[in-house]
């Protein structure tokens, strides 16, 4: 995932959104049979994504990168699943 901004004062829920671009991003994943997800995320990202219940697996050293610790990580299909079908439906609302 790339780094994006969100206007300060939006007319939605931030969380929504974030949950919504997830989702879309893990879709063509879960459509494969052996997939997997390789990332590089900020270390507050990461915290949230864990949180949200999907689950990682850091794969490599940190490093620094625009004044941000940023982890590469990997999920297996079955660690996306979980949040996925619990946030399915957003997709709707895009």
């Amino acid at each position: 995932m790339g780094r994006f901004a969100i206007d300060p004062s939006p007319r939605f829920s931030t969380v929504t959104l974030f949950k919504q671009l997830m989702a879309l991003a893990m879709a063509p994943i879960l459509q494969e049979e052996d997939s997997y997800m390789i990332a590089e995320t900020d270390s507050h990202l990461l915290r949230v994504m864990n949180s949200l219940g999907i689950e990682t697996r850091q794969i490599g050293n940190p490093q620094i990168y625009l004044a941000s610790e940023t982890i590469p990580v990997c999920s297996s299909k079955k660690g996306l699943t979980k949040f996925y079908q619990r946030c399915y439906h957003l997709l709707a609302a895009s």
